[in-house]
C-alpha cells in the first residue's frame, strides 16, 4: 500500500488492487486509505500504489509497521481488513513512522510519504523574489514565453519578441498566441519531432525494421494527426481510418485516409492505434495470446504496468463473480505465483487474440482462406495456431476480453471504454507534463495535474492543443 514516487508514472495505480496478499495488506489497501483520506494531494491525482506501507510487498516500511502495531492481530479476511484499517490509520496519525520531524497525519495530508524519511512536505510558497532578472516563486511571463518557444518552436525567443511580451496589456495571451504559432512548427508536428518523441514509447519502432520500408511511421502519422489542431484526442484507440504524411510542406501535412482493396481492414474492427499493421506485428509475433501486444497497449494507453503490479482488475462475470482462470495454452499462467497478474493479463490478450500477428501467413503456408497481414481481424486465427503455439484448447480462447473488471468487450469496445476512461486521461496528459514541465508533478503540482486531466475530459474535450493552453499558464511551467 502506498504514496509512490511519483516519477514511476504516477503510477497511474488508480485505485487499485496493486499488492499482494500479506499478513497485514490486501489488494484493497491503497482503495481504504483514499477513503480516509480524501483530501490527499497523493489521493486525489489517483497516485496510490503498495509502497505507502511496503518497502517492497510483503516487507513493510516504518509506518507500515506502525500500521501493524496498530492493528494488534491479523486480519481474518478481506472484510475484517476493511473493517479496522481506518481505525489503524487514525491510531498512528500522531506518530513520526519514519523519524523526518513530521507526523504521519502530516505527511498524508500533505501528499508526502509517512514511510519515507527522505520524503517530506514541501515548505510552502515563498515570497517572490526577483534573480537574475527572473521572478522567484511567482509565475514570470518572459520566463513562461521563451520556454514555449524553446520547447515548442525549438528556438530561443527573439528581443523583438520578449518587447512585445513586455509592452503587452496581457501576457498570458501573448504566451497563448506563441504557443499557437509553435504548435504548427516542424520542431513539434515534423519527422522526429516532439510529438514523434512522445509517441515513441507507444510505437516502439525497432530493428531490423527501417524508417525507409515506413513500417511503423504510419503509427506516427496518426499519433500527431489525433494530437492535433481541434481533433479529439481519443482516436488514438478509436480511429478507423489511417493517417499519410505529405512532406513537400514544412511541418508536413498530415491527412486521413480510408484504406481500400481487396486486403484492406474492415473499419468495423478497427481500434486506432491498437489494430495498426507495426503496432501487431511488432508485439504479437506469433503468439496465439497475444500477452506481450495486451500488456504494451495496457501500459502505453492507459498507464497501468502489470509487471508492476499496476491496474489488475479480476474479470466478472454478469453476476459479479470473478471469471475462472483458464490456462488455454498451456503456459502455466494458473499456478499461485503467476495467476494474480494473469487474471487481469490473459482478460486482455483474449480481444487481441484474433488479430494477426507477424509472418503468419509464411507460418500457415497451406491454410486456407490465406490468413490476413498483420493487425487485420481474422475470426478463425485459432484454428491455424492450434498446433504452433498449443492444442485444440486454443479454440476455445474468447473472443471478448475485460476492462476495469467489466467483461465481454471486443476490442473495439475496449478500446471505446479506454478511451472514455480517467486513466486514459491521466496518461495523456502526464506524457505532454513530462515533455513540457519536465519532471513528475509532486507535492502542489499534483493538485494542479490533477484540475489538468480532468478538464481536458470536460473543458478542453479532449483537445490536446486547448489542454496545452492551460498547462503553459500554470505555475508548474511558469515559474523559474
Amino acid at each position: 500500500m502506498t504514496l509512490p514516487n511519483p516519477s514511476r508514472r504516477l503510477g497511474l495505480a488508480l485505485l487499485l488492487s496493486l499488492c499482494p496478499v500479506s499478513a497485514e495488506g490486501r489488494p484493497a489497501g491503497p482503495a481504504l486509505l483514499c477513503d480516509v483520506y480524501r483530501a490527499s494531494p497523493t489521493c486525489s491525482a489517483g497516485a496510490v500504489d503498495c509502497s505507502v506501507c511496503h518497502v517492497v510487498p510483503p516487507t513493510l516500511n516504518p509506518y507500515g509497521l506502525d500500521l501493524q502495531r496498530a492493528l494488534s492481530t491479523p486480519t481474518i479476511d478481506d472484510a475484517d481488513y476493511a473493517a479496522r484499517l481506518p481505525g489503524a490509520l487514525q491510531a498512528v496519525e500522531p506518530l513520526d513512522s519514519d523519524g523526518d520531524g513530521f507526523s504521519n497525519l502530516d505527511e498524508l495530508t500533505a501528499g508526502s510519504a509517512p514511510g519515507d524519511p527522505a520524503a517530506v512536505p514541501a515548505e510552502g510558497s515563498c515570497s517572490p523574489a526577483t534573480i537574475d532578472g527572473y521572478l522567484l516563486c511567482a509565475y514570470d511571463p518572459s520566463f513562461a514565453f521563451n520556454r514555449v518557444t524553446l520547447d515548442v518552436c525549438g528556438r530561443s525567443a527573439t528581443m523583438n519578441e520578449l518587447s512585445a511580451l513586455t509592452s503587452a496589456a496581457d501576457p498570458s495571451t501573448e504566451i497563448v498566441a506563441q504557443l499557437q504559432r509553435c504548435l504548427r512548427s516542424d520542431f513539434w508536428m515534423g519527422v522526429d519531432g516532439q510529438l514523434w518523441q512522445i509517441a515513441f514509447p507507444k510505437v516502439r519502432p525497432r530493428v531490423p525494421f527501417q524508417r525507409a520500408a515506413g513500417a511503423f511511421e504510419p503509427d506516427l502519422n496518426l499519433f500527431v494527426y489525433a494530437q492535433t489542431e481541434d481533433r479529439d484526442a481519443r482516436e488514438l484507440l478509436t480511429a478507423t481510418y489511417a493517417v499519410e504524411r505529405d512532406d513537400s510542406t514544412t511541418p508536413p501535412r498530415y491527412f486521413a485516409t480510408v484504406p481500400s482493396g481487396p486486403r484492406a481492414p474492415d473499419p468495423q474492427t478497427r481500434a486506432g492505434m491498437l489494430t495498426t499493421t507495426w503496432f501487431n506485428a511488432s508485439n504479437t509475433m506469433g503468439q496465439a495470446l497475444p500477452r506481450v501486444t495486451a500488456a504494451q497497449a495496457y501500459r502505453a494507453y492507459l498507464g497501468y504496468d502489470i509487471a508492476r503490479l499496476e491496474g489488475l482488475f479480476d474479470p466478472l462475470d454478469a453476476s459479479g463473480q470473478p471469471l475462472p482462470l483458464i490456462d488455454y495454452d498451456d503456459k502455466g499462467i494458473t499456478e499461485p505465483a503467476c495467476a494474480q497478474c494473469h487474471r487481469t493479463l490473459d482478460s486482455l490478450a483474449y480481444m487481441f487474440s484474433r488479430y494477426a500477428g507477424a509472418g503468419e501467413a509464411r507460418i500457415f503456408p497451406e491454410a486456407q482462406p490465406r490468413p490476413p497481414p498483420p493487425g487485420h481481424f481474422a475470426p478463425n486465427r485459432m484454428a491455424y495456431m492450434v498446433g504452433y503455439d498449443g492444442d485444440d484448447k486454443l479454440l476455445g480462447v474468447p473472443t471478448t476480453g475485460s476492462l476495469f473488471g467489466e467483461s465481454g468487450l471486443t476490442l473495439v469496445q475496449w478500446a471505446r471504454k479506454a478511451a472514455n476512461s480517467e486513466a486514459f486521461a491521466m496518461n495523456l496528459v502526464l506524457d505532454y507534463w513530462l515533455r513540457l514541465v519536465g519532471h513528475p508533478p509532486s507535492g502542489d503540482e499534483l493538485v494542479v495535474y490533477e484540475r489538468l486531466w480532468r478538464d481536458f475530459m470536460t473543458i478542453y474535450d479532449y483537445r490536446v492543443e486547448r489542454m496545452l493552453e492551460a498547462l503553459v499558464r500554470t505555475e508548474a511551467y511558469g515559474v523559474p
